[in-house]
């Protein structure tokens, strides 16, 4: 074997080590994310300190948001303001939104659910990455800690939602035997 034919085989032998890995990874890999207990309520009605957060066209103050549409639209970055003094919150990552009355309305309904934001928390959370062979685990082959910011709103407007709901079905049913046609089934 010469030089060149050596540089390939290596070349060819760390492409399949790496394949190799790759395929052990995905098959045996366990994945796990965990709140570590850490948390910090950064807004609730009676603290006297604004939360204000990014949407894909602007900045808002979180306690003046009454809509779901709104609420959802989130692009992940945060501030919090008292007075003139602002801050902002580094670090999260993503944004779990918790409804606390129970309902959720289906999503072509955003638009018209009135919400209540009742509280924000950033929660540290724990990534951790695993092998495992049957029973047996290794021990974390990565780790990483994250934040994310959970807000907790209510729906202030269930009842209209499902009056406009079913409204919204009689019509469709009304109109439906409008158009058709006599002998039309």
């Amino acid at each position: 074997m010469n030089a060149t034919e050596t540089f390939w085989f290596v070349i060819q032998c760390g492409f399949l080590l790496l394949l190799l890995w790759g395929m052990v990874y995905e098959l045996c890999g366990v994945e796990e994310t965990k709140p570590t207990g850490v948390t910090k309520v950064l807004y609730e009605n009676n603290m006297g300190i604004t939360l204000v957060k990014e949407t894909y066209h602007d900045w808002v103050i979180l306690s003046s948001i009454h809509t779901l549409d709104r609420l959802m639209n989130d692009c992940g970055r945060y501030f919090v303001a008292k007075g003139d003094a602002v801050v902002p919150v580094s670090y999260v990552t993503h944004t779990e939104f918790v409804e606390k009355t129970g309902y959720e309305p289906d999503t072509t309904w955003k638009y018209e659910t009135n919400v209540r934001v009742i509280k924000a928390t950033l929660v540290e959370e724990e990534y951790t990455f695993k092998l495992r062979a049957g029973t047996h685990e290794s021990r974390p082959l990565k780790r990483k800690r994250s934040t994310k910011m959970v807000i907790e709103y209510e729906i202030t407007n269930k009842d209209e939602i499902e009056r406009r709901k079913l409204e919204k079905q009689r019509n469709t049913e009304t109109l439906q035997q409008f158009v058709t046609m006599e002998g039309e089934e």
